[in-house]
């Protein structure tokens, strides 16, 4: 179930939501306990934005991932900025700290 969506809509909005994150495919339909630590942090971001908030929040979205996963994580923030939502990050990381996303 997705809060907010209509049950008619479900099935089309989660395949979406999996689609932004990059869970498409076999991971879709495993479950979450299944996921590896990458996917699972994929799935709390499309969690994140079932309803399309114009603002989110994450405390340490790329903390312990392969630095290919960190990539593609930013790439996902990356592509939220783009449409116009606002990122609230925080991370111990002084290099992901210290990047800064471009202005749309």
């Amino acid at each position: 179930m997705l809060k907010g969506v209509a049950l008619s809509r479900r099935t089309v909005a989660a395949r979406n939501l999996a689609e932004k994150v990059e869970l498409a495919g076999d991971a879709f339909n495993k479950a979450a306990s299944t996921l590896s630590g990458g996917m699972r942090r994929r799935l709390s971001i499309a969690i994140a934005l079932t309803e399309s908030p114009p603002v989110l929040f994450f405390d340490e979205p790329t903390t312990g991932l392969d630095p290919e996963t960190r990539r593609s994580i930013w790439a996902i923030l990356q592509a939220q900025q783009a449409e116009g939502k606002t990122a609230i990050i925080t991370t111990h990381s002084m290099e992901e700290a210290d990047v800064s996303l471009p202005p749309v």
